[in-house]
């Protein structure tokens, strides 16, 4: 070993060097490194994996020029229109639906005045009118007969003493005759139309009178009689003789939610 101090050569045992007198202390034993590794002055950074630009834009990037797919809003006050652009919002769905509302209301309102027209076509005092008139101007006893309430039918043959069929018989008779008077008049092959001119309704004292007829002559219930009405219209016969017009009056009950012709045919 040697001296700590002047470095001359020494046992182990020697208590001082020989040579300087340094006293001879043994070497503290290694301690295991327990401290940390200093920083070196320009560490190296680790590398970083930055991530891809179109995911993270910089904040502070130009905006892409304006195309057809970027348009800029207009300058206000006064903005020029740009098409297919509009600086307000679209309507949501709710007010579409409302919107479209009024429109589905309208078309059922419509639909209902329409079918309430064709009923009363098909099925109001007009057209029971007509209907008359049609088998009135054919000469047919049967279907003039099959056109009055059931209740006045039995009126009939109470009041005649009568089946309905012989009843049809004998008003078939009348009409041959009537048919022969307009033949001499109009010639043989005259024509009868009837086209109906307005119609006013019967109410009032008026209305509560034939009523009470309807029961006393007709066999109807007058309590089962809602409405009453005069239909007007122009009785036209026309041939090859001659022709003639004549305005006519048929009077027409609602008897039992259904209207019928109930003078026009007198036993």
């Amino acid at each position: 070993m040697f001296c700590s101090k002047c470095g001359a050569e020494m046992k182990p045992t020697d208590a001082f060097c020989l040579k300087c007198g340094t006293e001879n202390r043994p070497a503290a034993p290694a301690q295991p490194f327990r401290g940390t590794i200093p920083a070196s002055p320009n560490p190296a950074k680790p590398a970083q994996n930055p991530a891809p630009a179109a995911a993270y834009p910089a904040q502070n990037a130009a905006s892409p020029a304006p195309n057809s797919a970027y348009r800029a809003a207009p300058a206000y006050p006064n903005p020029a229109p740009v098409p297919g652009y509009s600086p307000y919002p679209a309507a949501p769905a709710e007010k579409k639906k409302k919107k479209a509302l009024p429109i589905i209301l309208s078309a059922a309102a419509l639909a209902l005045i329409l079918t309430a027209i064709l009923i009363g076509r098909c099925f109001g005092p007009k057209a029971a009118a007509r209907r008359f008139m049609r088998a009135y101007s054919t000469m047919r006893a049967e279907k003039i007969v099959n056109l009055l309430p059931k209740d006045m039918i039995e009126k009939i043959e109470d009041y005649k003493d009568v089946d309905i069929d012989d009843y049809i018989d004998e008003l078939e008779d009348e009409l041959e005759d009537f048919d022969d008077e307009l033949k001499d008049e109009f010639g043989d092959n005259y024509r009868i139309s009837f086209k109906i001119l307005d119609t006013e309704k019967i109410d009032g004292k008026d209305f509560r009178n034939l009523k009470e007829e309807c029961e006393d002559y007709y066999g109807l219930d007058e309590d089962r009689i809602t409405a009453a009405k005069t239909v007007y219209g122009l009785l036209k016969f026309k041939g090859s003789e001659g022709r003639e017009y004549e305005t006519n009056e048929l009077t027409v009950v609602k008897y039992k939610g259904k209207w019928y012709v109930i003078e026009g045919i007198y036993f």
